[in-house]
């Protein structure tokens, strides 16, 4: 149901931020003013409307979907047929909404992707989010959605992408650029308590899942789920630049035409006089691709910052590793006397061999007390077809 024509929700937005969602897409009704979406514009390079008119209105619903998911306003009395009676509300209700709409009937092209990056940041907005998923991530000079979060980047904009459309086989991931969001499919383990009647009329209760001897799998290993209220304070944070993710990807082997495909810069390897690896981006998680049936040694150094609420703070790692790895943190305690500061570590991780087909999962959690800092860590080897 295009978002003009339902009834339930509230058209009002508090003027808090802009959020841009590309592939969402509406146009508001000639017969009703909205606060909530303030602009909508829409992308045909081809011009092909053999299955839509010229216009960035949501035909589909899948635009209303997502836009609700993330700037939803708060409908009361939600359930799910009676259970869960509750409200339902986007993850930012306040937020205002700025329409581009890339994908047809026949996809999205690469032109039009960008096209409507270049607009979405020349408009200012906060927050560019695309639930556009492919079958598997390419090489970033190959990427428009790559490419485009880069510019996103560099002008302070958080790009927040589809991790994919595949799954749940390994390597299906796309959208994997470190200076975007992928974001993925969840669940949260929330129990529903209701009354089961038997044939028999026997009455029970039903408060865990129906299978609790499924195993959990390894590579569900993560973060967990984002608690906001934290969020704000972390804490210590990894911070990464433009200068950064070029550096990355001089690391990884890009020359200066591809580096120059993604920044649309100057930018080049030439003055680097880095002998690290791509692996040292400072990003919160590590990981580690070895050969099956070999022993492995590798370090990755990182530093942190001090962002926290108090001026001085001393942090202790803590470390949690699979019984086939040897994780080792040094130094293993950090002292900050000022905000903003910044202290480097090297995380050492040893171990095997490994069978094919397999991971192994290791986290490292620096704590003052008040404060809980966790980086993942997975070291794997190929996985066969």
């Amino acid at each position: 149901m295009p978002l003009w024509d339902s009834e339930d929700g509230d058209d009002e937005a508090d003027e808090e931020i802009t959020l841009e969602l590309s592939k969402v897409i509406f146009w508001p009704h000639s017969r009703m003013v909205t606060n909530k979406i303030i602009g909508a514009r829409y992308y045909n390079s081809f011009g092909d409307y053999t299955s839509n008119e010229p216009s960035p209105r949501d035909f589909k619903g899948h635009g209303t979907h997502t836009a609700s998911t993330a700037v939803g306003r708060s409908v009361s009395h939600a359930s799910l047929y009676g259970l869960a009676k509750g409200t339902a509300r986007g993850a930012v209700p306040s937020a205002r909404l700025a329409v581009y709409k890339v994908c047809w009937a026949f996809g999205c092209t690469d032109q039009d992707i960008m096209a409507a990056f270049d607009d979405a940041i020349s408009d200012g907005v906060d927050i560019i989010s695309l639930s556009i998923g492919g079958s598997n991530s390419l090489d970033y000079f190959q990427d428009s959605i790559a490419i485009g979060s880069f510019h996103a980047m560099a002008n302070g904009i958080l790009t927040s992408a589809a991790a994919g459309n595949n799954g749940p086989k390994h390597g299906t991931v796309c959208n994997v650029a470190p200076w975007m969001v992928s974001t993925a499919a969840s669940s949260i383990d929330r129990h529903i308590i209701d009354k089961v009647v038997t044939g028999d009329h026997i009455s029970t209760l039903v408060t865990k899942p129906m299978y609790p001897s499924a195993g959990q799998d390894q590579l569900s290993y993560g973060a967990g789920q984002l608690n906001p209220a934290k969020a704000v304070d972390p804490g210590l944070v990894y911070d990464a630049g433009a200068s950064d993710y070029v550096q990355m990807l001089c690391d990884s082997g890009y020359n200066e035409t591809m580096i120059r495909i993604v920044t649309g810069d100057s930018s080049s390897c030439s003055s680097s006089t880095s002998t690290g690896t791509a692996r040292d981006l400072n990003y919160p998680s590590m990981a580690l691709h070895v050969q099956s049936g070999k022993a492995f040694a590798a370090k990755f150094l990182r530093t942190v910052t001090n962002v926290g609420s108090a001026r001085r703070g001393k942090y202790k790692a803590e470390v949690r590793a699979d019984r086939r790895l040897n994780v080792v943190v040094n130094p293993s305690k950090l002292r900050f006397s000022e905000l903003n500061e910044k202290r480097q570590f090297t995380v050492s991780v040893s171990g095997g061999p490994l069978t094919g087909n397999s991971t192994a999962p290791a986290t490292v959690i620096w704590s003052d007390g008040k404060h809980l800092v966790r980086s993942v860590m997975v070291v794997y080897t190929d996985f066969s077809s």
